[in-house]
């Protein structure tokens, strides 16, 4: 009967800590991480209830508070996430959005680094595509020329055939 008791006793002070809070290695209590915490004052949920409240009268106003976190704070998703919100109410209240709204964003860098190398490298494949068919153009109008003076010292140098004797007329028999 003690050992039974002494294993229920133990079990109930067991699952007791199941109900404790513990503390979670770089969050917040709030649920907030703490990279977040300590400097902004706008989080990802203030930032899709500011972009859910969005009508026409608020739509600049809140668009330049919500645009420093979408530069410095968003993750790639986050970011991703909140520019197709904000399209999608921009169009219902019939509102643009500023041309270059957002574009640097820290989320977006390593996209933007990719393919502005990628465009850069197509260039210089362009040019020299460009290059190789000027010298092939221009190896092409040499070969032509040298053979035109080929043809002309050929031409120079044979004895003159165009004016041949007249044949003899042919016996004629009677």
């Amino acid at each position: 009967m003690r050992v039974s008791s002494a294993t229920l006793l133990l079990a109930l002070v067991g699952s007791a800590q199941a109900f404790t809070t513990a503390p979670t290695f770089g969050v917040t209590k709030a649920g907030q991480p703490l990279f977040m915490a300590e400097g902004s004052s706008v989080t990802v949920q203030t930032v899709r209830k500011s972009i859910d409240s969005l009508t026409a009268d608020n739509f600049s106003q809140t668009l330049s508070t919500i645009e420093p976190f979408l530069l410095n704070d968003a993750g790639a998703s986050t970011y991703a996430k909140s520019m197709r919100r904000i399209a999608t109410k921009a169009k219902a209240t019939k509102q643009a959005i500023p041309d270059g709204f957002a574009k640097a964003a820290k989320a977006t860098l390593k996209k933007r680094e990719k393919q502005d190398a990628f465009i850069k490298v197509k260039e210089e494949e362009k040019v020299a595509a460009a290059e190789e068919a000027a010298a092939e153009a221009t190896a092409a109008a040499e070969a032509a020329a040298t053979a035109a003076a080929e043809a002309e010292a050929a031409a120079a140098a044979a004895p003159e055939e165009a004016s041949p004797e007249e044949p003899a007329a042919p016996p004629v028999e009677a």
